[in-house]
């Protein structure tokens, strides 16, 4: 192809492969700090719950960013399979009219 461009469903497939496995850290990453944070790791005292109305919700907040970069890990790797699909399924479309008796 003369000064165009090329996909490579391959390596888009194995770039997801690394979102996957990336995917899976991070949700990995994301219940280890869930336990970590249960139950009253602050203690019940004036001072621990003083420091808790802070921390409780700055922790929560980051449990849930940690959380949602896992599932959009997951769903770019989604997205690069479905991408790869489509590029092999319009090559395979093209080409069918070079073939024999085509």
């Amino acid at each position: 192809m003369s000064g165009g461009f090329g996909t490579h469903p391959d390596e888009l497939d194995a770039a997801a492969g690394r979102l996957d496995e990336a995917a899976r850290i991070a949700a990995e990453a994301a219940a280890a700090l869930r336990a970590a944070l249960a139950g009253d790791p602050l203690g019940g005292d004036e001072q621990g719950r003083a420091f808790a109305a802070q921390y409780d919700r700055k922790a929560a907040e980051g449990l849930a960013a940690l959380e949602r970069e896992a599932g959009a890990l997951g769903s770019l790797g989604d997205g690069l399979r479905g991408t790869a699909r489509e590029y092999r399924g319009a090559d395979t479309d093209g080409a069918a009219g070079f073939g024999p008796g085509g």
